[in-house]
């Protein structure tokens, strides 16, 4: 019996292998061009410039709204921010206007 579950586990890691590894780094209101890896002098980031040279860059991307709490929300969430309701930053220190965020 256990000969039997100690070759199916190997079985369900074996499928694993081939998977990428994905990490995302989100920052909020970080411009294109002020990283080091984007051509930037001034303002030193030398441990995202060494994740961006051993990694894959995406250039082109581009967000799903003007502001932060929407983007945010769609990244998260993989839909479209429209589509559930989350349009707009929420407003105030106590979102004293939920229905607006």
């Amino acid at each position: 019996m256990c000969a039997i579950v100690t070759g199916m586990s190997g079985c369900l890691f074996a499928r694993d292998i081939g998977k990428p590894n994905i990490v995302i780094i989100l920052a909020d209101d970080l411009g294109y061009g002020e990283l080091g890896c984007q051509g930037n002098p001034q303002i030193p980031t030398p441990h995202i410039d060494a994740i961006a040279a051993g990694g894959v860059r995406f250039t082109s991307g581009y967000v799903t709204a003007p502001n932060c709490s929407p983007s945010r929300a769609a990244l998260l969430t993989g839909r479209i921010q429209t589509r559930f309701g989350h349009e707009n930053n929420p407003i105030g220190a106590r979102n004293e206007l939920p229905g607006y965020g």
